[in-house]
Formats: C-alpha cells, sequence, structure tokens
C-alpha cells in the first residue's frame, strides 16, 4: 500500500509512471520490476 501511495504521489507531480517507479525503486533499493511486481499484484 506504501508504495502504490508514493507512485501515485510521485504522477501527481508530474513523472511518467516508469519514471515514479524508477524513483521508488531507488530509495527502495531494489529492481524498478520489483516494484512494477509488487503494485500489480497489490502487495504494496
Amino acid at each position: 500500500m506504501v508504495i502504490r501511495s508514493e507512485v501515485s504521489r510521485l504522477r501527481k507531480n508530474g513523472l511518467s509512471f516508469e519514471e515514479a517507479v524508477g524513483a521508488v525503486a531507488d530509495d527502495l533499493n531494489v529492481d524498478d520490476r520489483t516494484v512494477s511486481r509488487l503494485i500489480s499484484h497489490g502487495k504494496s
């Protein structure tokens, strides 16, 4: 839930989905794909 809300917040600030996912992934020190997977599977 937290990851999804952070991506949403960044999207509202004008970032593309990919940019927002990348920024969150960098903050969490994980791969972009991991963040995307967590969002799509509802585990965030």
